[in-house]
């Protein structure tokens, strides 16, 4: 059975049958990875997979190839909520996750990316901002 667990930024997340979703992330070890969630689609999971939030996950599957599951998913940072009355960061951290999930490869490992990306959504919406996300990228 392969499994692996990580910190990783939310990406996507769309549903999947009737219950289910599939879960797009960004992990600082294992990179770009998607997985199933069971019961993902229910309010009180949904809230906290919303794309650029920090969620501590564990994915499992028979092989590394196959689509898989995550077993655990944990909410660390949960920004989108606090974003919601701050249409211009709101608009920055979708274009952040969607950006990172159209251009990033499967499964290949970018931590400095990682932690700029993790930098940058926590910068976002304060004041100060923009030098602050300058130097992040730069680092």
């Amino acid at each position: 059975m392969a499994e692996w667990s990580d910190r990783t930024i939310a990406l996507a997340l769309s549903r999947f049958g009737e219950t289910g979703a599939i879960l797009d992330v960004f992990g600082r070890d294992v990179g770009r990875r998607r997985g199933m969630v069971h019961g993902g689609a229910s309010r009180s999971k949904r809230a906290f997979m919303q794309p650029g939030n920090t969620l501590a996950v564990t994915w499992k599957a028979r092989t590394q190839d196959q689509l898989g599951f995550f077993a655990t998913a944990e909410p660390e940072t949960e920004r989108s909520a606090r974003h919601l009355d701050d249409a211009s960061a709101l608009s920055a951290l979708s274009t952040i996750a969607d950006t990172l999930l159209q251009t990033l490869p499967e499964a290949e490992p970018k931590p400095a990316l990682f932690d700029a990306a993790e930098t940058l959504l926590d910068v976002l919406g304060e004041p100060g901002m923009h030098s602050r996300c300058l130097a992040a990228l730069f680092v």
